[in-house]
């Protein structure tokens, strides 16, 4: 795909191609000058200017007219959500400078209440299980775009339930105030229940039914003049009880807010989000409650797919890591065979070398595997399994001793895996050459300061060459750890004598 001039806002009613956006996005006038009527304010969280033409496209396919602006820090983010109206936000999960949650997190903070959807080519469990927690509306991959516009309609007319169901609530509660002023509750409640497109439901002291709005004649599918004067369970046909009881919590506390289950007139069963309030006369004796009642159906549906598709992805993940182990595994056997078979003794180490290092790796994806996250893993543990290994492995290691000094740290994969081969390498390189007569001990310190990871492995023993230096080295160990430690975004230090010290220090990701 070519790459497409800047241009943050724009307005464009064509369906078009993302090959012809830039035409279409150059030749528009600023937004804010040229008001169109029906537009969508869209704020796009996005690093990558060909993704956000591509959701705009597709809102526009989906017969939305987006007026848009693109932002990728939160400073920027900050600037638009003072300076607009804004209507949605779609947001990349990861952007260099911040992330998806933390957009949600200054979303938040604004007190704005309009849908907030993710719209990612790449999110893990994890992350989607924990932006969900957060209060993230929705999670669109990158791949199925044209899934956005139902989405965006869906949370769009959630947000609008939202706010006129808080203006009722607001409402309701003024009524209520105004019922224990001028003791004429009734009249007023049925006045306010009638604005909500909710079931509102109002029973007298007795349980029977006294008011019944058009939203409850069109969610249950009784009329008004059906369900008035009918004891309240028996007309919804309750498909399940509440823990704890809403009649014993109403009277303990005043409120139950809650979900049940209710049956509409033709056996359909209803998921319902349900707020009910006991309403006391002015001597504060019981009169009866008030409820509000929303259909929750398609978004409890809605929920239960994500879980099936999350656990779908998690078992996949898993055979994914169970596999890479098994056939990193496989090489080292076919290492160690070779080794068997040469004799030459040079040789021969090489291979060993280049075995334990096919291990260490397989090592991660094996702790992966029996790990609850499959994206990050206890780098301390695997360290002191690796390191118990090393010492298992070369003879040397026998009358050598080694002392582990390491805090939880916990490392994702991407980190995981060149850390772990540094460590190898290093604890190798003491195994074979720090004690020469068989006696010493070996220290490996891990610990995590802020957000800096620091790993190092020193010794007591013969030291270092005098003209040693660690960035001309040409030893294979040492261009290794050059270059894992470059594609950590680290630095290495290598200390003063007595024996020798090497510590590797680098960023840790998110």
């Amino acid at each position: 795909m070519r790459k497409l001039k800047s241009n943050h806002l724009t307005q464009n009613s064509q369906n078009v191609s993302v090959e012809g956006f830039a035409a279409d996005l150059e030749s528009s006038s600023p937004a804010k000058e040229l008001p169109q009527k029906g537009e969508l304010q869209v704020l796009i969280v996005e690093d990558s200017e060909d993704d956000a033409l591509l959701i705009v496209d597709n809102l526009r396919k989906g017969g939305f007219n987006p007026h848009w602006q693109r932002v990728e820090s939160a400073e920027t983010m900050r600037q638009a959500l003072s300076g607009g109206r804004w209507e949605l936000i779609l947001a990349d999960h990861k952007l260099p400078s911040f992330t998806a949650l933390e957009a949600f997190s200054i979303y938040r903070e604004s007190g704005l209440d309009f849908p907030f959807i993710i719209v990612s080519g790449k999110i893990g469990e994890e992350a989607a299980v924990s932006a969900m927690k957060a209060g993230v509306h929705d999670l669109i991959d990158k791949s199925r775009l044209s899934r956005l516009p139902l989405a965006v309609k869906r949370e769009l007319a959630e947000a609008d339930i939202r706010r006129e169901k808080e203006r009722i609530e607001s409402q309701l509660r003024a009524a209520y105030s105004e019922l224990r002023l001028q003791r004429d509750a009734l009249a007023l409640q049925v006045h306010l229940i009638n604005l909500s497109h909710d079931a509102i439901i109002t029973t007298g002291p007795n349980g029977a039914i006294t008011g019944w709005n058009a939203g409850a004649t069109e969610m249950y599918g009784l009329t008004e003049a059906e369900a008035v004067g009918r004891i309240n369970p028996s007309v919804l046909a309750i498909a399940s009880s509440p823990a704890p009881d809403v009649n014993e919590a109403l009277h303990k506390d005043g409120r139950w807010d809650g979900e049940l289950a209710h049956k509409r007139r033709d056996g359909h069963t209803l998921i319902i989000d349900s707020r009910q309030v006991l309403l006391r006369d002015a001597n504060g004796a019981p009169m009866g409650k008030l409820e509000v009642n929303r259909d929750i159906s398609e978004r409890k549906q809605a929920e239960e797919e994500l879980k099936r598709s999350l656990n779908d992805k998690v078992a996949l993940l898993q055979e994914v890591h169970h596999r890479v182990k098994n056939n990193l595994q496989v090489i080292a056997s076919l290492l160690a065979m070779q080794a068997s078979c040469v004799e030459n003794a040079e040789t021969t180490a090489k291979l060993q070398i280049s075995e334990r290092r096919v291990m260490s790796m397989a090592m991660i994806h094996e702790s992966l595997y029996s790990n609850e996250s499959m994206s990050s893993l206890d780098f301390a543990e695997y360290g002191a399994d690796l390191v118990a290994q090393l010492f298992a492995f070369y003879p040397q290691g026998e009358s050598v001793t080694y002392n582990i000094q390491a805090a939880s740290t916990t490392l994702p994969i991407e980190q995981a895996v060149p850390c772990g081969l540094i460590l190898n390498e290093l604890v190798t390189n003491a195994l074979k050459y720090a004690y020469p007569d068989g006696k010493g001990e070996i220290l490996i310190r891990l610990s995590s300061h802020d957000d800096h990871v620091c790993l190092s492995v020193s010794d007591q023993g013969v030291g270092l060459p005098l003209d040693f230096n660690a960035s001309e080295s040409k030893s294979l160990g040492m261009k290794l750890v050059r270059a894992l430690t470059e594609q950590l975004d680290g630095n290495l230090e290598v200390g003063p004598s007595p024996g020798a010290s090497f510590t590797v220090r680098f960023p840790k990701l998110p």
